[in-house]
Protein backbone atom coordinates (compact mmCIF):
# COMPACT_ATOMS: atom_id res chain seq x y z
CA UNK A 1 0.00 0.00 0.00
CA UNK A 2 1.16 3.29 -0.76
CA UNK A 3 2.02 5.66 2.49
CA UNK A 4 -0.73 8.35 3.03
CA UNK A 5 -3.75 6.28 1.73
CA UNK A 6 -6.06 4.07 2.63
CA UNK A 7 -6.88 0.48 1.49
CA UNK A 8 -8.19 0.96 -2.00
CA UNK A 9 -6.83 3.98 -2.29
CA UNK A 10 -7.04 5.63 -6.11
CA UNK A 11 -3.60 6.12 -5.99
CA UNK A 12 -3.26 2.20 -5.81
CA UNK A 13 -5.27 2.17 -9.12
CA UNK A 14 -2.03 2.94 -11.44
CA UNK A 15 -0.64 -0.26 -10.86
CA UNK A 16 -3.34 -2.34 -12.19
CA UNK A 17 -3.19 -1.61 -15.54
CA UNK A 18 0.11 -2.09 -15.95
CA UNK A 19 -0.10 -5.43 -14.66
CA UNK A 20 -2.73 -6.47 -16.79
CA UNK A 21 -1.12 -5.02 -19.70
CA UNK A 22 2.06 -6.93 -19.10
CA UNK A 23 -0.06 -10.24 -18.49
CA UNK A 24 -1.18 -9.51 -21.62
CA UNK A 25 2.04 -9.55 -23.67
CA UNK A 26 3.16 -12.50 -22.10
CA UNK A 27 0.41 -14.79 -22.77
CA UNK A 28 1.24 -14.22 -26.77
CA UNK A 29 5.10 -14.49 -26.26
CA UNK A 30 4.49 -17.72 -24.30
CA UNK A 31 1.88 -19.19 -27.01
CA UNK A 32 4.02 -18.42 -29.88
CA UNK A 33 7.30 -20.20 -28.40
CA UNK A 34 5.01 -23.44 -27.62
CA UNK A 35 3.88 -23.30 -31.42
CA UNK A 36 5.79 -25.03 -33.75
CA UNK A 37 7.86 -24.22 -36.88
CA UNK A 38 6.15 -25.18 -39.53
CA UNK A 39 8.19 -27.42 -41.47
CA UNK A 40 8.53 -27.78 -44.99
CA UNK A 41 6.24 -29.45 -47.62
CA UNK A 42 7.08 -33.17 -47.81
CA UNK A 43 7.48 -32.28 -51.66
CA UNK A 44 10.20 -29.93 -51.17
CA UNK A 45 12.24 -32.36 -48.71
CA UNK A 46 11.75 -35.51 -51.66
CA UNK A 47 13.27 -32.93 -54.48
CA UNK A 48 16.27 -32.20 -51.91
CA UNK A 49 16.50 -35.88 -51.63
CA UNK A 50 16.71 -36.65 -55.55
CA UNK A 51 15.05 -35.26 -58.63
CA UNK A 52 12.19 -36.91 -60.17
CA UNK A 53 11.65 -37.88 -64.39
CA UNK A 54 9.72 -35.57 -65.49
CA UNK A 55 9.29 -33.10 -68.15
CA UNK A 56 10.45 -29.82 -68.47
CA UNK A 57 8.55 -28.96 -71.37
CA UNK A 58 5.54 -29.30 -68.15
CA UNK A 59 6.88 -26.89 -65.76
CA UNK A 60 9.45 -29.16 -63.68
CA UNK A 61 12.97 -28.63 -61.66
CA UNK A 62 15.81 -26.89 -63.65
CA UNK A 63 18.50 -28.42 -62.07
CA UNK A 64 21.12 -30.53 -64.56
CA UNK A 65 20.10 -34.21 -63.34
CA UNK A 66 16.06 -33.24 -64.36
CA UNK A 67 16.80 -31.26 -67.48
CA UNK A 68 18.85 -34.38 -68.51
CA UNK A 69 16.09 -36.57 -67.78
CA UNK A 70 13.52 -34.32 -69.17
CA UNK A 71 15.57 -34.36 -72.65
CA UNK A 72 15.61 -38.37 -72.27
CA UNK A 73 11.90 -38.24 -71.64
CA UNK A 74 11.51 -35.97 -74.86
CA UNK A 75 13.81 -38.16 -77.17
CA UNK A 76 11.98 -41.13 -76.07
CA UNK A 77 8.32 -39.81 -76.67
CA UNK A 78 9.44 -38.33 -80.05
CA UNK A 79 10.67 -41.86 -81.16
CA UNK A 80 7.24 -42.48 -80.23
CA UNK A 81 5.21 -40.54 -82.52
CA UNK A 82 4.34 -43.31 -84.70
CA UNK A 83 1.90 -41.46 -87.15
CA UNK A 84 4.46 -38.60 -87.71
CA UNK A 85 1.96 -35.82 -87.08
CA UNK A 86 4.85 -34.63 -84.12
CA UNK A 87 2.95 -35.26 -81.41
CA UNK A 88 2.57 -38.80 -79.21
CA UNK A 89 -0.92 -38.94 -78.57
CA UNK A 90 -2.88 -41.85 -76.39
CA UNK A 91 -6.46 -41.99 -76.13
CA UNK A 92 -8.49 -44.16 -73.95
CA UNK A 93 -12.06 -44.72 -74.12
CA UNK A 94 -13.99 -47.16 -71.08
CA UNK A 95 -16.91 -47.18 -69.36
CA UNK A 96 -16.90 -46.62 -65.01
CA UNK A 97 -14.17 -49.64 -64.37
CA UNK A 98 -11.56 -47.46 -66.81
CA UNK A 99 -13.12 -43.93 -65.09
CA UNK A 100 -11.76 -45.05 -61.72
CA UNK A 101 -8.21 -44.38 -62.44
CA UNK A 102 -8.82 -41.68 -65.17
CA UNK A 103 -7.16 -38.84 -63.80
CA UNK A 104 -3.89 -40.38 -62.44
CA UNK A 105 -3.68 -42.30 -66.37
CA UNK A 106 -3.84 -38.75 -67.88
CA UNK A 107 -1.00 -37.55 -65.23
CA UNK A 108 1.12 -40.59 -65.74
CA UNK A 109 1.15 -40.20 -69.37
CA UNK A 110 1.34 -36.71 -69.46
CA UNK A 111 4.91 -36.87 -67.38
CA UNK A 112 6.11 -39.30 -70.24
CA UNK A 113 5.26 -36.77 -72.74
CA UNK A 114 2.78 -38.14 -74.30
CA UNK A 115 -0.34 -36.35 -74.89
CA UNK A 116 -3.31 -38.70 -73.62
CA UNK A 117 -7.21 -38.69 -73.62
CA UNK A 118 -9.33 -40.64 -71.38
CA UNK A 119 -12.81 -40.09 -72.23
CA UNK A 120 -15.12 -42.61 -69.53
CA UNK A 121 -18.75 -42.91 -68.57
CA UNK A 122 -20.59 -44.75 -66.45
CA UNK A 123 -22.53 -47.70 -68.01
CA UNK A 124 -20.99 -47.20 -71.33
CA UNK A 125 -21.95 -50.20 -73.73
CA UNK A 126 -19.21 -51.21 -76.84
CA UNK A 127 -22.16 -50.28 -79.15
CA UNK A 128 -21.89 -46.59 -77.65
CA UNK A 129 -18.29 -46.77 -78.01
CA UNK A 130 -17.93 -47.11 -81.48
CA UNK A 131 -18.46 -43.61 -82.21
CA UNK A 132 -16.03 -41.77 -79.97
CA UNK A 133 -13.47 -45.00 -81.23
CA UNK A 134 -14.16 -43.46 -85.10
CA UNK A 135 -13.77 -39.89 -83.15
CA UNK A 136 -10.97 -40.23 -81.94
CA UNK A 137 -8.84 -42.03 -84.89
CA UNK A 138 -9.23 -39.06 -86.10
CA UNK A 139 -7.15 -36.99 -83.80
CA UNK A 140 -4.07 -38.47 -85.05
CA UNK A 141 -3.74 -41.02 -82.51
CA UNK A 142 -0.83 -43.37 -81.75
CA UNK A 143 -2.39 -45.85 -80.00
CA UNK A 144 -6.48 -46.49 -78.66
CA UNK A 145 -7.19 -48.02 -75.15
CA UNK A 146 -10.35 -50.03 -75.05
CA UNK A 147 -12.23 -51.09 -71.78
CA UNK A 148 -15.85 -51.92 -72.69
CA UNK A 149 -17.82 -54.86 -72.57
CA UNK A 150 -19.17 -55.46 -68.75
CA UNK A 151 -22.13 -53.36 -70.14
CA UNK A 152 -22.93 -55.59 -72.95
CA UNK A 153 -25.63 -58.35 -73.61
CA UNK A 154 -24.52 -61.83 -72.68
CA UNK A 155 -25.31 -63.21 -76.59
CA UNK A 156 -21.69 -63.88 -77.81
CA UNK A 157 -22.30 -62.99 -81.47
CA UNK A 158 -24.09 -60.18 -80.61
CA UNK A 159 -21.21 -58.56 -78.45
CA UNK A 160 -18.23 -60.11 -81.68
CA UNK A 161 -20.66 -57.87 -83.61
CA UNK A 162 -20.35 -54.75 -81.68
CA UNK A 163 -16.76 -55.35 -80.80
CA UNK A 164 -15.68 -55.51 -84.92
CA UNK A 165 -17.38 -52.62 -85.41
CA UNK A 166 -15.32 -50.72 -82.91
CA UNK A 167 -12.09 -52.19 -84.33
CA UNK A 168 -13.51 -51.19 -87.74
CA UNK A 169 -13.90 -47.65 -86.41
CA UNK A 170 -10.43 -47.16 -85.39
CA UNK A 171 -9.32 -46.97 -88.66
CA UNK A 172 -5.36 -46.56 -89.24
CA UNK A 173 -4.47 -46.20 -85.85
CA UNK A 174 -1.33 -48.00 -85.28
CA UNK A 175 -1.84 -49.49 -82.21
CA UNK A 176 -5.00 -50.64 -80.48
CA UNK A 177 -5.50 -52.57 -77.07
CA UNK A 178 -8.68 -54.34 -75.83
CA UNK A 179 -8.79 -54.82 -71.83
CA UNK A 180 -10.00 -57.89 -71.09
CA UNK A 181 -13.03 -58.31 -68.50
CA UNK A 182 -12.97 -59.60 -64.97
CA UNK A 183 -14.29 -62.74 -65.38
CA UNK A 184 -16.60 -62.66 -62.29
CA UNK A 185 -19.96 -63.07 -64.86
CA UNK A 186 -20.85 -66.40 -66.40
CA UNK A 187 -21.02 -64.50 -70.02
CA UNK A 188 -17.87 -62.85 -69.58
CA UNK A 189 -15.31 -65.72 -70.37
CA UNK A 190 -16.95 -65.95 -73.30
CA UNK A 191 -16.27 -61.85 -74.28
CA UNK A 192 -13.07 -61.93 -73.72
CA UNK A 193 -12.63 -65.02 -76.11
CA UNK A 194 -14.06 -62.76 -78.63
CA UNK A 195 -12.16 -60.04 -77.73
CA UNK A 196 -8.68 -62.29 -78.50
CA UNK A 197 -10.60 -63.60 -81.82
CA UNK A 198 -11.16 -59.57 -83.14
CA UNK A 199 -8.18 -58.13 -81.78
CA UNK A 200 -5.72 -60.86 -82.94
CA UNK A 201 -6.60 -60.04 -86.56
CA UNK A 202 -6.08 -56.53 -85.90
CA UNK A 203 -2.64 -55.54 -87.34
CA UNK A 204 -1.23 -53.62 -84.09
CA UNK A 205 -4.21 -55.10 -82.03
CA UNK A 206 -3.63 -56.60 -78.64
CA UNK A 207 -5.63 -57.87 -75.86
CA UNK A 208 -3.95 -56.64 -72.28
CA UNK A 209 -5.25 -59.01 -69.43
CA UNK A 210 -6.51 -56.75 -66.92
CA UNK A 211 -9.07 -60.02 -66.10
CA UNK A 212 -5.71 -61.53 -64.91
CA UNK A 213 -4.54 -58.13 -62.93
CA UNK A 214 -7.86 -57.62 -61.18
CA UNK A 215 -7.85 -61.09 -59.91
CA UNK A 216 -5.43 -60.19 -57.24
CA UNK A 217 -6.14 -59.31 -53.78
CA UNK A 218 -7.23 -55.80 -53.17
CA UNK A 219 -7.34 -54.52 -56.50
CA UNK A 220 -11.12 -54.82 -57.17
CA UNK A 221 -14.26 -54.03 -54.67
CA UNK A 222 -17.03 -56.18 -53.49
CA UNK A 223 -18.46 -56.86 -57.43
CA UNK A 224 -14.99 -57.79 -58.77
CA UNK A 225 -15.10 -55.15 -61.68
CA UNK A 226 -14.51 -51.50 -60.12
CA UNK A 227 -11.03 -50.10 -58.42
CA UNK A 228 -10.65 -49.89 -55.16
CA UNK A 229 -7.85 -47.39 -53.65
CA UNK A 230 -5.13 -50.01 -54.27
CA UNK A 231 -6.66 -50.70 -57.64
CA UNK A 232 -6.26 -47.23 -58.87
CA UNK A 233 -2.74 -47.28 -59.08
CA UNK A 234 -2.56 -51.03 -60.23
CA UNK A 235 -4.58 -50.26 -63.68
CA UNK A 236 -2.30 -46.88 -63.89
CA UNK A 237 0.57 -48.81 -64.05
CA UNK A 238 -0.39 -51.92 -66.41
CA UNK A 239 -1.96 -49.62 -68.80
CA UNK A 240 0.58 -47.22 -68.73
CA UNK A 241 3.44 -49.46 -68.63
CA UNK A 242 1.72 -52.25 -71.30
CA UNK A 243 1.10 -49.31 -73.71
CA UNK A 244 4.24 -47.97 -73.72
CA UNK A 245 5.68 -51.11 -73.92
CA UNK A 246 3.80 -51.28 -77.05
CA UNK A 247 4.38 -47.52 -78.68
CA UNK A 248 8.30 -48.84 -78.31
CA UNK A 249 8.24 -52.34 -79.68
CA UNK A 250 6.97 -50.82 -82.85
CA UNK A 251 9.16 -47.72 -82.84
CA UNK A 252 11.88 -50.38 -82.69
CA UNK A 253 10.66 -52.43 -85.73
CA UNK A 254 10.51 -48.95 -87.77
CA UNK A 255 13.36 -48.21 -87.00
CA UNK A 256 15.13 -51.37 -88.54
CA UNK A 257 13.34 -50.89 -91.58
CA UNK A 258 9.88 -53.10 -91.42
CA UNK A 259 7.93 -50.00 -92.07
CA UNK A 260 4.88 -51.25 -90.12
CA UNK A 261 3.10 -51.82 -87.16
CA UNK A 262 3.48 -55.58 -85.50
CA UNK A 263 0.54 -57.70 -86.70
CA UNK A 264 -0.68 -59.82 -84.02
CA UNK A 265 -1.26 -63.43 -84.53
CA UNK A 266 -4.00 -65.55 -83.43
CA UNK A 267 -2.99 -65.43 -79.55
CA UNK A 268 -2.30 -62.21 -79.02
CA UNK A 269 -3.07 -61.43 -75.29
CA UNK A 270 -0.21 -59.48 -73.19
CA UNK A 271 0.12 -61.66 -70.21
CA UNK A 272 -0.91 -59.63 -67.03
CA UNK A 273 2.04 -58.44 -65.20
CA UNK A 274 1.83 -59.36 -61.20
CA UNK A 275 1.17 -56.15 -59.23
CA UNK A 276 0.96 -56.15 -55.41
CA UNK A 277 -2.06 -54.33 -54.17
CA UNK A 278 -1.21 -50.38 -54.12
CA UNK A 279 1.69 -50.55 -56.03
CA UNK A 280 2.23 -49.79 -59.71
CA UNK A 281 2.91 -52.37 -62.59
CA UNK A 282 6.76 -52.98 -62.89
CA UNK A 283 7.38 -50.24 -65.54
CA UNK A 284 7.91 -51.27 -69.44
CA UNK A 285 11.17 -48.48 -69.27
CA UNK A 286 12.52 -46.59 -66.73
CA UNK A 287 10.67 -44.18 -66.95
CA UNK A 288 7.30 -45.14 -65.83
CA UNK A 289 7.72 -46.92 -62.35
CA UNK A 290 8.79 -43.15 -61.12
CA UNK A 291 5.63 -41.62 -63.28
CA UNK A 292 3.42 -44.06 -61.11
CA UNK A 293 4.77 -43.27 -57.72
CA UNK A 294 4.50 -39.60 -58.24
CA UNK A 295 0.94 -40.06 -58.83
CA UNK A 296 0.47 -41.97 -55.82
CA UNK A 297 2.73 -39.32 -53.91
CA UNK A 298 1.29 -36.16 -55.11
CA UNK A 299 -1.74 -36.43 -52.78
CA UNK A 300 0.48 -36.93 -49.97
CA UNK A 301 2.69 -33.33 -50.67
CA UNK A 302 -1.00 -31.22 -51.21
CA UNK A 303 -1.76 -32.54 -47.84
CA UNK A 304 1.38 -31.69 -46.32
CA UNK A 305 1.45 -28.27 -47.88
CA UNK A 306 -2.30 -27.95 -46.62
CA UNK A 307 -0.64 -28.49 -43.19
CA UNK A 308 2.47 -26.29 -43.16
CA UNK A 309 -0.29 -23.93 -44.67
CA UNK A 310 -1.94 -23.45 -41.57
CA UNK A 311 1.14 -23.88 -39.68
CA UNK A 312 2.19 -20.41 -40.54
CA UNK A 313 -0.98 -19.02 -40.28
CA UNK A 314 -1.23 -19.72 -36.42
CA UNK A 315 2.08 -18.45 -36.03
CA UNK A 316 0.90 -14.94 -38.15
CA UNK A 317 -1.98 -14.91 -35.51
CA UNK A 318 0.57 -15.39 -32.62
CA UNK A 319 2.19 -12.81 -33.87
CA UNK A 320 -0.63 -10.52 -34.45
CA UNK A 321 -1.74 -11.24 -30.51
CA UNK A 322 2.09 -10.25 -29.30
CA UNK A 323 1.98 -6.80 -31.22
CA UNK A 324 -1.28 -6.29 -29.88
CA UNK A 325 -0.50 -7.23 -26.21
CA UNK A 326 2.81 -4.77 -26.69
CA UNK A 327 0.77 -1.66 -27.97
CA UNK A 328 -2.34 -2.45 -25.32
CA UNK A 329 1.41 -2.13 -22.76
CA UNK A 330 1.96 0.93 -24.17
CA UNK A 331 -1.30 2.55 -24.42
CA UNK A 332 -1.65 1.89 -20.42
CA UNK A 333 2.06 3.60 -19.75
CA UNK A 334 0.18 6.73 -21.48
CA UNK A 335 -2.88 6.92 -19.82
CA UNK A 336 -1.68 6.01 -16.17
CA UNK A 337 0.97 8.99 -16.68
CA UNK A 338 -1.53 11.52 -15.33
CA UNK A 339 -2.32 9.10 -12.22
CA UNK A 340 1.81 9.07 -11.74
CA UNK A 341 1.99 13.13 -11.73
CA UNK A 342 -0.52 13.22 -9.37
CA UNK A 343 0.52 10.25 -6.97
CA UNK A 344 3.88 12.34 -6.91
CA UNK A 345 2.27 16.00 -5.72
CA UNK A 346 0.39 13.54 -3.21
Amino acid sequence: MIPGGPPGDPRDRPRRPLLLSALLALVPALAMGIVPTPAPPAGAQAGAAGATVSNPAHGSGTSPASNAAGDAVDEAAGSRDLDGDGVVRVVAVGDSILQGAAPQIREAFASLGIEAVVDTEVSRSTLAGEDLVRMYSTFGADALVVLLGANDSADAATFGDRVSRVVAAAGDTPLLFWLSIPEVRDYYPSANAVLRESLGSRPGGTVLDWAGVAAGPGVTAGDGLHLTPAGVPAMTGFVVSSVVAGLDSAAEQRSVGTGSTPASGAATTAAPTTVAPGTSAPAADGDVQDVTRGVRASATDSVDSVVGGVGWAVALVVAGLVAAGLGLALWSLWVSRPLHKAQSGA
